[in-house]
């Protein structure tokens, strides 16, 4: 199953329509309404998956959390992001990666995402577990300054 195909069925299996549409701003990505994705039906192939992991991350951070539809718009992207970039390459995913000695290209081309998305989530899990030595399962894992990961005896 591709990256696409999975985040379609979780939308589907969360009741979660997706929506290509015509946005007339180009730059315009992406909409959550209402259990509704709304993605600009011109977006680049290698954007589609991070955008619509956003937007259901928007339905997934604020579902059932009234606090939240009031925060501030940025936490609130803070929230998809973070959701997302999980949802796209979970950091299990991304250490058998590194320890399958799978190249950059091949990742992308597997996630089918951007270089760009591909370090927006690298620095999300940098700011989330920290720098180095971070003990995650039976790994310790560094983000500085490579990227490298020790199984744990």
């Amino acid at each position: 199953m591709t990256k696409k195909e999975e985040l379609e069925q979780f939308a589907y299996d969360n009741d979660i329509a997706i929506n290509n549409v015509y946005f007339q701003n180009e730059n315009f990505e992406g909409l959550y309404i209402d259990s509704n994705v709304f993605i600009n039906e011109d977006i680049n192939t290698y954007k589609y998956n991070i955008v619509l992991a956003h937007e259901m991350g928007h339905h997934e951070t604020l579902k059932g959390n009234a606090l939240a539809k009031t925060e501030e718009n940025a936490l609130q992207e803070l929230r998809a992001n973070g959701w997302a970039y999980k949802k796209i390459l979970p950091i299990e995913k991304l250490i058998r990666y590194k320890l399958n000695n799978v190249d950059y290209e091949d990742i992308l081309e597997e996630l089918c995402i951007t270089p760009e998305d591909f370090f927006k989530i690298m620095e999300y899990y940098k700011d989330k577990y920290g720098y180095d030595n971070v003990k995650i399962d039976d790994y310790i894992v560094n983000f500085y300054p490579e990227f490298t990961v020790k199984i744990i005896y």
